[in-house]
């Protein structure tokens, strides 16, 4: 069995890359991708959870937006100006 301290750093992190933890229900060690950790943070704020807080969020055709969101528009993959913005949408579906 090597040392940690052996393996080699990872100059290129990707969100499929694992890494190993304890799981808090059981106890039990399993593996944690980047993404599902990434997933987490962002799902619960477990970084900050006292200030409001800008969750990006790239749209396909059908999907929904969350349940209060601001929509710029023209959407994301375009490159403009702030000052060129025409739109901005604003969604509260708890109110619909």
């Amino acid at each position: 069995m090597s040392k940690i301290k052996l393996y080699p750093i990872d100059q290129n992190v990707r969100g499929g890359d694992k890494w190993i933890g304890t799981d808090s229900g059981n106890g039990q060690t399993k593996n944690f991708s980047v993404n599902e950790v990434v997933k987490y943070i962002n799902d619960s704020s477990a970084i900050d959870l006292q200030t409001l807080r800008y969750k990006f969020q790239v749209l396909e055709q059908g999907d929904t937006l969350d349940i209060v969101s601001i929509t710029i528009i023209p959407p994301q993959g375009y490159d403009f100006l702030c000052m060129d913005v025409t739109e901005i949408v604003l969604i509260n579906k708890s109110l619909k």
